[in-house]
């Protein structure tokens, strides 16, 4: 009769929540930053499971409740043991064992209400594990008013779509202004915040201070600011061409001007004084952008402190049994014989040691005619 026998102990888990930093008045416009205890509720808890071939036999759980106002004292999950023990496996197969541990913390708002975020793939999800952004402006009306008076625009057929390269795992993106009808050459990055699980707005706001040739022309370029807007829709993944990647999400610009307009303040002549000031706007932008990674991966949940995994495929064999074939004999024996003296993974290694050998033949020969069920003979 097979048997499994597990026996496991989480250890103690200590923790300390650290204080807080505030700010006590002193006086008129006066104050000073004090170390306080935190004024808010946080729980860390921890889960253990075995599981074996995919079901759990075994569940230990733990937890430590920090109290507004408690000190930050060290406090430990105490240390718990089981085992688990379970005979009349099949005599034949691979048994999967897994052993997980995780510790999350969980933090309370000024409501006692708890605040969990449950990790998943959203658009945005999709959008920041990519590397490449589509991008192809469509249209957009640009007007230079001050020193120099100027306005127009760009159609789609004066505006090729490009490939935006960006960090895996970042929101943000870099943009050459002269894409966006600003007469010259000039990368800038867009920091993106996500207003929901499928809304990113970019923006930017530099001073360069830099002095460039603007259609020949000398332009101090002073200030740079602006933002895109856009609605993220998953769809089904499709090759582009251009950025040689799939993309499974579809960015359209939302909330007109409002969402999506570039600025600039430039000084004529690189000179900084009023009557050489041009102030450039860029406005009624209109694009078409694919990105997303179809591969992206679950994002780690944000409240997750700790987690340790151990798996092993535990494999039952009969002692002897060279070619596994659920008996001891001839063909067993013919196998050590074979690859006697010989090293490594060999199937004459009944006794697992490296090598095929003495140690090895003697094994088969004690187990000689033995099957799958019956006990066997440790020689």
């Amino acid at each position: 009769m097979q048997l499994l026998s597990f026996r496991f102990n989480t250890g103690n888990q200590s923790f300390t929540r650290p204080n807080v930093v505030m700010k006590r008045i002193t006086g008129l416009d006066q104050s000073v930053d004090e170390l306080r205890n935190s004024l808010f509720r946080d729980d860390v808890t921890m889960q253990a499971l075995l599981r074996v071939n995919g079901e759990t036999v075994r569940n230990l759980s733990g937890e430590i409740i920090f109290w507004p106002g408690d000190n930050s004292f060290p406090r430990s999950i105490p240390s718990q043991s089981s085992s688990w023990i379970r005979h009349g496996l099949p005599q034949r197969g691979i048994h999967h064992v897994e052993y997980n541990v995780k510790i999350y913390h969980k933090p309370y708002d000024k409501n006692g209400s708890p605040i969990w975020i449950e990790p998943q793939l959203t658009p945005v999800e999709y959008l920041r594990q990519a590397d490449r952004v589509y991008f192809d402006l469509r249209y957009l009306y640009y007007r230079a008013y001050g020193a120099i008076n100027q306005e127009g625009h760009y159609s789609d057929a004066e505006l090729p779509p490009i490939c935006i390269t960006k960090q895996s795992g970042s929101l943000a993106i870099q943009i050459n202004l002269r894409d966006f009808g600003l007469p010259y050459d000039r990368w800038v990055t867009l920091g993106a915040t996500p207003l929901s699980d499928s809304i990113v707005e970019w923006s930017l706001d530099e001073l360069p201070n830099e002095c460039v040739n603007a259609g020949g022309v000398n332009v101090l370029i002073y200030r740079v600011s602006g933002r895109l807007r856009a609605t993220l829709r998953i769809v089904p993944a499709e090759t582009n061409p251009l950025c040689g990647r799939s993309f499974n999400v579809i960015l359209t610009p939302i909330d007109g001007d409002d969402g999506n307009q570039i600025n600039a303040v430039l000084y004529a002549l690189c000179w900084h004084n009023n009557s050489a000031k041009v102030n450039v706007e860029v406005r009624q932008i209109d694009y078409f952008s694919r990105s997303g990674s179809p591969d992206a991966t679950l994002p780690d949940n944000p409240h997750l402190l700790y987690a340790f995994h151990d798996a092993e495929d535990i494999e039952f064999m009969l002692y002897g049994d060279a070619n596994r074939d659920g008996r001891v004999d001839d063909s067993d024996l013919l196998a050590v014989l074979f690859q006697f003296g010989e090293r490594g993974e060999r199937d004459g290694d009944v006794n697992g040691d490296g090598q095929v050998d003495d140690r090895d033949l003697l094994t088969v020969l004690f187990q000689f005619g033995r099957e799958y069920g019956e006990c066997c003979q440790i020689c």
